[in-house]
């Protein structure tokens, strides 16, 4: 039964512009099924006036918790999106609060952080955006909830609102409390690895992964393995990529093991049109090649690592597919047809040292859930996976 009111905060869900890969189309399950977790953790809070997605296909999963289903055209910009949600919305309810989720952007929500989201929009005595990463969002709210329809040109991405509001519409952007629950972000399959390690997930999230259990095998044995260095204190853990500030500082105090830290390409994803990523292991991996650099270089330098791949292809291969990138992620090199991501994949399976793979969310949130994960299991407070 849903919860929803007669008046109040509006609540947009959206889900689309995933390919038709066999891995694709596994992620696109897995966002449906996050989708409608989030859908219920948003009902159960009771302070939405309307639920609405917007996907670009009929879902596979039925659900009582949306107000309304609308559909677009796939591989629409965010932009065109917003256009659909205003045109279909009732006029007197678009300046109402609105509070927008991505399908993958909240898979360990609660709904006293939903409660929190929308008591800071009501707060406002201004134009507000609240959001969980103001440089590149993966959920915000906004008070009016129509401030984002005046942006021109349209936002081609979720990422930019916060940045473009504040620079267009004179908005207050605030930043909401950082954790691993308002960080954590289904954008890969690394990601859906991670979540299988983890118990603080929607039922039907976990009914997904434990049916794909054999498919993360590999990738789920690479991540625990590096996980157990960060509860040694003799082992030195690297991190690269775009990781944060925030962290380091956790690792520093929450783990037990050396921390070394190579941040980079943070803002990738809003980078503008032209710009050139740098990578520094990409750098290593072009001069020595992915097998050395992987089996005698990085052993040197770490005893496990954590490996944000997405600046090392942003450099070295940006014309890697979803697909093969998904693959990648799974640690499959038989199921990668680009020959230097293949490689590399070679080179991390060959490694003596164990080496997890993802994009942004392992080397923030994940590894800070990784970490707590290995440090419970140590304690007998959950089960070890192995």
């Amino acid at each position: 039964m849903n919860k929803h009111l007669s008046s109040g905060s509006s609540c947009l869900i959206t889900l689309g512009g995933i390919g038709s890969g066999r891995l694709e189309q596994l992620m696109r399950t897995a966002l449906e099924s996050a989708c409608v977790d989030l859908s219920h953790v948003c009902n159960q809070a009771g302070i939405f006036s309307s639920i609405t997605l917007i996907t670009d296909r009929p879902m596979t999963i039925e659900t009582d918790n949306w107000s309304r289903v609308e559909y677009t055209e796939p591989h629409q910009s965010f932009g065109d999106v917003l256009e659909t949600y205003y045109k279909t919305t009732n006029p007197k309810l678009v300046e109402n609060p609105l509070v927008y989720f991505g399908a993958g952007s909240a898979p360990l929500i609660q709904d006293v952080d939903i409660t929190n989201l929308v008591s800071a929009l009501n707060r406002a005595k201004q134009n507000i955006c609240a959001a969980n990463n103001i440089y590149s969002a993966d959920y915000f709210g906004v008070n009016p909830g129509n401030i984002i329809s005046m942006l021109d040109p349209p936002p081609m991405s979720d990422n930019e609102i916060p940045k473009r509001v504040s620079e267009e519409n004179r908005t207050e952007v605030v930043e909401l409390a950082r954790s691993s629950r308002s960080q954590f972000n289904i954008d890969v399959t690394a990601d859906l690895v991670t979540l299988f390690l983890t118990e603080a997930k929607g039922p039907r999230v976990r009914s997904f992964l434990q049916s794909h259990s054999q498919l993360f095998e590999r990738a789920v044995q690479c991540q625990w393995a590096a996980a157990q260095h960060l509860i040694n204190k003799e082992s030195q853990v690297l991190v690269y990529g775009r990781t944060s500030s925030r962290i380091w500082k956790y690792l520093e105090t929450e783990s037990a093991s050396k921390i070394r830290i190579i941040g980079e390409e943070r803002g990738l994803g809003t980078a503008p049109p032209g710009y050139h990523p740098y990578s520094t292991l990409g750098d290593l991996i072009k001069s020595e090649g992915a097998e050395i650099f992987f089996t005698r270089t990085l052993p040197l330098m770490c005893d496990a690592a954590f490996i944000d791949l997405i600046p090392i292809l942003a450099y070295l291969y940006p014309d890697t597919t979803q697909e093969d990138r998904h693959a990648a992620f799974l640690m499959d090199e038989s199921a990668i047809g680009h020959s230097g991501l293949r490689t590399i994949i070679h080179g991390i399976n060959s490694s003596p040292i164990p080496i997890a793979v993802g994009g942004h969310t392992l080397v923030g949130s994940g590894i800070e859930l990784l970490n707590q994960r290995a440090w419970d299991s140590i304690d007998g407070i959950k089960p070890n996976p192995y």
